[in-house]
């Protein structure tokens, strides 16, 4: 857009002179291709002063109208993002500790990401998803699943869980779904990651197609039906329940969810284990790597957000 400053003040200054047409016209035909510098994160915008005032999620939802909600996530949401869909069935199957721990060290949670402290962060984690209930003798499998568990925490599951346990704690009727279905053709592309992904929904409720080979079968009818069904039964009267949902209401005692599949079911205190072992990650370390930014960060800012 003719900005030529790596200063981040005079980027911001420079970007609210700007149209919001000219901004999306590039950013609709333009993408950075190159994603190495540490402070990159598609789809990830770091919220500044500027946006809501300054204020923390945790002050906007105290201060937030109690309103209903239907919130949800898939299964294994980070699957699509570790980079071994669709490829070769013998590449899939050297997947090792290894691959997972030269990902963890120089991608998630690199010294110039998360600072001093980063040795040890990566060991926890490290310990945890490649060694914590491990089988006698791990294959490809397991670290390939392990691999998604962790991006999907990263990117998706900890701060949404985090955030509706907020909101009930605060009096909002919550329903939380799990959208565990992918259709067989895009399921065989990595059949280690057996789950819903990352926007696996898009084609059953937009007629987008997402993945090549995706289909819309009997299966998928079934579940695009129920989908259909539950939003629209909230919407007219507030709770998504049906007579043949029975989604449950969220609590804090139970955390049930109602599991989206070809035959609906309803599961209690979903990826649990791994809730447990996130707080006390980010009570050990003063780099909370679940959102971006040290404990004084994230109450008083930092100076990217100036």
């Amino acid at each position: 857009m003719g900005c030529t400053s790596t200063n981040l003040s005079e980027i911001k200054a420079f970007l609210k002179n700007q149209t919001w047409q000219d901004i999306m016209n590039v950013s609709s035909t333009q993408f950075v291709t190159t994603k190495g510098p540490p402070n990159y994160l598609g789809w990830g915008p770091r919220n500044d002063h500027d946006f809501f005032d300054g204020k923390t999620v945790e002050q906007l939802i105290r201060e937030a109208p109690p309103k209903p909600l239907v919130a949800g996530l898939m299964s294994l949401e980070g699957a699509g993002f570790i980079g071994l869909s669709g490829k070769s069935a013998a590449v899939q199957a050297a997947y090792s500790a290894e691959n997972v721990t030269a990902t963890i060290r120089n991608i998630y949670a690199p010294q110039s990401v998360v600072g001093p402290e980063y040795e040890a962060i990566q060991n926890d984690i490290i310990n945890y998803f490649l060694h914590f209930n491990a089988p006698p003798n791990p294959d490809s499998s397991f670290y390939i699943r392990r691999h998604a568990e962790l991006q999907s925490d990263l990117m998706f599951n900890q701060q949404v869980l985090y955030e509706t346990d907020l909101k009930v704690l605060r009096g909002w009727p919550v329903y939380f779904y799990v959208w565990d279905h992918l259709s067989a053709p895009v399921q065989a592309t990595l059949p280690a990651a057996k789950g819903g992904w990352h926007t696996a929904e898009i084609y059953y409720v937009l007629d987008q197609l997402i993945r090549a080979g995706d289909v819309l079968g009997p299966d998928e009818i079934k579940i695009q039906n129920y989908y259909a069904d539950i939003f629209a039964q909230f919407a007219y009267t507030g709770n998504p329940r049906t007579p043949e949902n029975h989604f449950p209401q969220y609590n804090l005692i139970t955390r049930r969810s109602l599991w989206i599949d070809p035959t609906l079911s309803i599961r209690w205190q979903w990826i649990s284990e791994r809730r447990f072992f996130w707080a006390q990650h980010v009570n050990k370390f003063n780099f909370n790597i679940l959102r971006g930014r040290t404990r004084s960060e994230i109450i008083n800012g930092s100076p990217m957000d100036n």
